[in-house]
């Protein structure tokens, strides 16, 4: 289990990075990491509000998840963004918007449509799952 926190109720390998909010006041605005369409907006368990957002990116479809949203907050399915486009508020801490969670936004990109927060075991995370910190930092 390589999950940053203890104890933590979910079991595997963490698919995606956790970008924490918990001293931030006010509201935390989500913004879309590029141009595409939204597949995925609804209430999850282990994330309260999700969507995943497909973006095209140097000619490659990634599949990119943003968890813990209020879910008033989120686009709706169909919906078309661009690079930098609010998408959704940040849920408040330990409430229903982030199923019971501390203020983070999970962040993950999967190589197909496909929300789980966590991977059974090391070589299933390195077939559908890319580190959000080495993609950005090194495309």
């Amino acid at each position: 289990n390589n999950s940053p926190v203890s104890p933590e109720r979910f079991r595997g390998y963490h698919t995606g990075v956790d970008v924490e909010y918990a001293d931030v006041e006010g509201e935390v605005e989500v913004r879309a990491v590029a141009k595409g369409e939204v597949l995925v907006s609804r209430n999850a368990s282990g994330y309260g509000g999700v969507m995943v957002i497909e973006h095209e990116i140097r000619g490659e479809k990634y599949f990119m998840i943003y968890g813990h949203l209020q879910q008033k907050s989120m686009l709706k399915v169909g919906e078309k963004v661009e690079n930098g486009e609010k998408i959704g508020i940040l849920g408040k801490g330990y409430s229903l918007e982030t199923d019971g969670e501390r203020r983070h936004l999970h962040f993950g990109i999967s190589k197909t449509n496909n929300i789980r927060g966590y991977s059974e075991n090391e070589a299933e995370l390195k077939s559908n799952w890319i580190d959000p910190v080495v993609f950005i930092l090194h495309g």
